[in-house]
């Protein structure tokens, strides 16, 4: 689930209401007011920790909240983290472009204001379009995407383009929804991946899915045999002692790979896995 910070400075009226709309929405939100406890030893630690746990950050900007030694201190880090960091105004703000120069963003950087009432809903939905730009996804809509496309696999009607020198596969039901193979891998090895006749032949990579050109899911692939077999990554876990590999039949990793991957001579993904001693639950 997609993590929020939200910094802000105490007092300002607002910031709940802005908290309860993103958890609604299915978003995870780091507030200090929940996140910190009475008797935790460095309060300074577990804002470190929530900075560093989360996807991205909400600024409430207030003429106080710049002021602030704790508020210029989060946001701060945060650009030192490479967080994103989106200012919100819950009130009028005058000299604004100062007011962000305080904490060190830029001062053409764009505001969302909710200070009327009548605009609130619209520039909640942009504030929430302008997370999800930045591949922050809430995991309300990430499930609803997922089930659709679980339902878009389970129908073989999707079409194979090279978009970027890219391979994309679009389906034909509903083109925002693409799978795209990401075309950088890594050295990858794994006792399973070593049956095929070149044994050193495996590379990893990521396969993207994207809605309206937004991935909302990374998958890991592994290109086997010198790329002839191309299989989703087991997942591992031990038993009796022993180290499982194994395949999820009904995750949305086996059903992409049904779609998208290459089985060389060997048939199948359940050949694969009988090949290779993965086991499919």
């Amino acid at each position: 689930m997609a993590q929020i910070f939200v910094s802000y400075k105490r007092g300002t009226d607002g910031v709940e209401s802005i908290v309860k709309e993103l958890e609604k929405v299915g978003y995870s939100v780091w507030f200090d007011r929940k996140d910190i406890n009475l008797g935790d030893s460095d309060w300074r630690d577990e804002i470190d920790n929530g900075l560093a746990q989360c996807e991205g950050i909400i600024f409430c900007v207030t003429s106080e909240a710049c002021k602030s030694e704790n508020v210029r201190y989060e946001i701060r880090k945060a650009i030192s983290l490479n967080k994103v960091v989106f200012p919100i105004a819950l009130n009028v703000v005058e000299n604004i472009e100062d007011c962000l120069s305080e904490v060190g963003l830029p001062t053409r950087q764009h505001i969302e204001s909710f200070n009327s009432i009548d605009k609130w809903d619209t520039n909640f939905e942009k504030l929430l379009a302008g997370l999800e730009s930045h591949k922050i996804i809430s995991a309300t809509k990430e499930s609803k995407n997922l089930r659709r496309f679980k339902e878009l696999l389970e129908n073989p009607n999707w079409s194979k383009e090279i978009i970027d020198n890219k391979e994309m596969w679009i389906a034909k039901e509903d083109s925002l929804y693409q799978i795209e193979i990401d075309s950088e891998a890594t050295s990858f090895t794994e006792s399973w991946s070593t049956v095929f006749p070149d044994k050193l032949g495996s590379e990893k990579y990521y396969v993207n899915l994207r809605v309206q050109g937004v991935i909302i899911r990374q998958l890991h692939f592994v290109y086997c045999d010198g790329g002839r077999v191309q299989v989703p990554l087991p997942k591992r876990k031990m038993l009796d002692g022993k180290l499982v590999y194994y395949w999820e039949e009904n995750s949305i990793e086996f059903m992409v790979a049904q779609l998208i991957g290459e089985f060389y001579i060997y048939g199948s993904l359940y050949d694969i896995a009988r090949l290779t001693k993965v086991e499919v639950i």
